[in-house]
């Protein structure tokens, strides 16, 4: 783990890419998302056979980095975990400065890093994270405020899991 700041740190995924593979096998859908249209993403009540190996790869990693977090930065949440998403970010979709309350901390797994744009802001620290691939992040999205650029050339992929607050 490599702490960026307060309730915010970094982990490295081992099996970046057999879960990018699997990750682009699924058929993904669009939805919209915090009112931004063309998102695609899938949630884990649509898994196929793809869908549950994903879920088997992810789930222990993001368990074990959720928990090496709780305890390094002494903060109390529910280990309710809300299963998780997978996002696609396409050209010119970008989520605003903002925070997520209902969602407590949160954990991103980067996919890939073969796109331009795409950085996640932390606006409370005046951090520009550029995720390379494998990248894990964990923060606590209810209380630092964050956006996302748009993606200029190329899509993002990464997975999103929360945890809620106590």
């Amino acid at each position: 783990m490599e702490i960026i700041a307060d309730k915010v740190a970094l982990f490295k995924f081992e099996n970046v890419d057999k879960l990018f593979e699997l990750v682009k096998k699924l058929q993904l859908e669009i939805l919209p998302y915090n009112n931004v249209m063309g998102k695609k993403i899938l949630k884990t009540d649509k898994l196929d056979d793809c869908g549950e190996n994903i879920k088997k790869l992810v789930f222990e990693p993001m368990s074990k980095n959720f928990l090496e977090f709780i305890k390094y930065f002494n903060v109390e949440y529910d280990f309710d975990h809300r299963g998780f998403a997978i996002r696609l970010l396409e050209n010119g979709i970008e989520f605003l400065e903002h925070t997520d309350p209902e969602d407590g901390i949160v954990e991103l797994i980067y996919l890939n890093d073969d796109y331009d744009g795409g950085e996640l802001i932390l606006h409370d620290y005046n951090i520009t994270f550029k995720p390379e691939k494998g990248d894990i992040i964990i923060f606590d999205a209810s209380t630092i405020t964050h956006s996302v650029l748009s993606t200029k050339i190329g899509q993002r992929y990464s997975i999103i899991s929360s945890f809620p607050k106590k």
